[in-house]
C-alpha cells in the first residue's frame, strides 16, 4: 500500500555543512545504490529539504511508497543512518494537511 512520510528535524549545530555533504553525495557518487535501496524499501520517491528560521537550519526528510524498513546489512543504509545520528536532532513528525498528484489516486 502507497503512503506518504515526513519527519522534520534539526541539524545539530556545526553538523550543517557534514549533512549537506552527504545530502550531496546521495544524489551524486552514492546515486545507484541508493536508487537500488528505494527499490528495495518500495518507495518511488525520497528526498530531503533544507530551511532556516532564525538563523538554524532545519532539514524536512519525505518519501512515498511502501516505505519498508531499511536492511541494515548494506552498507549504504548503514552510512545513511551513522550520518542522520550524526547530524541530526530528534525526529519530529508532522502533519499531512493534503498532498494532491495530478494522475493518480490519493496516497
Amino acid at each position: 500500500m502507497k503512503k506518504f512520510g515526513a519527519r522534520l528535524y534539526s541539524i545539530l549545530p556545526g553538523k550543517e555543512d557534514v549533512w549537506k555533504t552527504w545530502c550531496e553525495e546521495l544524489q551524486t557518487t552514492h546515486a545507484e545504490a541508493a536508487r537500488q535501496t528505494l527499490r528495495d524499501e518500495g518507495a518511488s520517491i525520497e528526498g530531503f529539504v533544507a530551511f532556516w528560521i532564525d538563523g538554524k537550519m532545519f532539514t524536512l526528510g519525505f518519501a512515498e511508497g511502501e516505505l519498508l524498513v531499511a536492511d541494515q546489512n548494506k552498507e549504504l543504509n548503514r552510512l545513511h543512518r551513522e550520518k542522520k545520528m550524526a547530524c541530526l536532532g530528534t525526529p519530529m513528525d508532522v502533519e499531512s494537511l493534503y498532498i494532491l498528484k495530478a494522475d493518480e489516486e490519493k496516497i
